[in-house]
């Protein structure tokens, strides 16, 4: 269904083989997670602009003839340092949170859903029970999208700069605006990291909370009648056009569904459609109504 990239590949054989002590507490882990990463990016940040302002005295082409080559082995050192600390972070929730790696109720493995979180890669766009997750959904914002998510430290460190060159007047004062915008960049670093770390709790408790409530909701589910059992498609696919992405926890809760009904009814209807929604809802009883809007809470919840 999926085809990993290279960089998923490299990452899932080099970062999951040895196990990681879980004793520590969620909040410890969080808080150290926060400070390194901002540790991180105003260490490699500083180097970079102490080198700018040692040649600032040169010719422009000359300068970044220099430069270039320092702040590409600075970054290149920075982004390894901070993937290899998001990954044992998420390697400590997936531990802590007894998660198996090798789940395939997503468009890949567990695994890999869990390194493109590391990787801060977006989920890839692969439509599930002909869910188009991209129905309502500009090309064109997704490719700008794209280009900013993939920019976003360039582009902080370069605004920064500009905001504290108008905002700081004084000569005297703008000799520091680098260094500031190398603390702003330590910030962004642990906004980056807390993002990781939230979006990891979301995947791990919501592969436990959704594997129990289909444990406990099994007998449920199968009695409920065909257009019932669709409806539970409905809601997730009305979801993932909502968030215009396949989020694994919505991928998680469709293969669990579809492997639990085997309802081969799901294709003669139309899984990302309101009206279709609302269609089949009016034909629901009323014990059925109560039960999706429980389920449809547990869908919402995790995505």
């Amino acid at each position: 269904m999926y085809k990993e990239k290279f960089l998923e590949r490299w990452a899932n054989r080099k970062n999951y083989d040895k196990s990681i002590d879980v004793k520590s507490s969620e909040k410890r882990v969080k808080i150290l997670y926060l400070l390194i990463a901002f540790s991180i990016g105003l260490f490699f940040s500083i180097p970079v602009i102490a080198f700018s302002n040692f040649f600032e005295h040169l010719p422009l082409v000359e300068k970044y003839a220099i430069l270039l080559p320092i702040i590409g082995f600075f970054s290149g050192v920075e982004l390894y340092i901070m993937y290899k600390l998001s990954f044992r972070v998420v390697k400590y929730l997936i531990e802590k949170y007894d998660v198996d790696l090798d789940d395939e109720n997503y468009i890949s493995s567990f695994k890999s859903v869990a390194t493109r979180v590391a990787l801060e890669m977006r989920e890839p766009h692969v439509d599930i029970f002909n869910i188009d997750s991209r129905k309502n959904l500009s090309r064109k914002k997704e490719f700008f999208v794209k280009i900013l998510y993939k920019l976003k430290i360039v582009l902080t460190n370069t605004v920064v700069k500009i905001i504290l060159r108008r905002v700081v007047v004084s000569n005297s004062f703008r000799v520091y605006v680098e260094y500031i915008s190398a603390v702003v960049i330590g910030i962004w670093h642990s906004i980056i990291a807390y993002i990781i770390f939230s979006k990891m709790i979301n995947l791990v408790q919501g592969n436990r909370d959704i594997k129990t409530y289909f444990e406990t909701e099994k007998d449920t589910i199968l009695s409920l009648s065909k257009n019932g059992k669709v409806h539970l498609f409905q809601i997730v696919g009305n979801r993932i056009v909502e968030k215009k992405y396949n989020h694994p926890n919505l991928q998680f809760i469709a293969f669990k569904l579809h492997n639990l009904t085997n309802c081969k009814e799901i294709e003669n209807h139309a899984l990302d459609d309101n009206e279709a929604y609302f269609k089949i809802e009016e034909k629901l009883s009323s014990e059925e109504k109560e039960f999706t809007k429980n389920f449809k809470k547990l869908v919402e919840t995790y995505s």
